[in-house]
């Protein structure tokens, strides 16, 4: 249904201020609670079968979020 998204936290090296890594996070947007951090529902996914396709989810859109950004960054636009 949309409700999930990734928020991503830049790792800058700080000697050359370069990119290091991205750590990756998923969040639940539910539509009475508002943002709930995936460490308040990580257990019911795994109860309910839903975390591997919760984890195929986040692998595949963090892949395309990255790719979108890299390709961005090389043309020195910003998303």
């Amino acid at each position: 249904r949309g409700e999930f998204a990734i928020y991503c936290q830049p790792q800058i090296q700080i000697a050359n201020q370069q990119l290091h890594s991205l750590v990756m996070d998923v969040r639940w947007l539910s539509p009475e609670k508002g943002f709930i951090d995936q460490k308040y529902f990580q257990n019911v996914a795994d109860e309910t079968g839903l975390l591997l396709p919760l984890g195929d989810w986040l692998l595949r859109t963090a892949c395309e979020t990255y790719k979108a950004w890299s390709s961005s960054l090389l043309t020195n636009t910003l998303i």
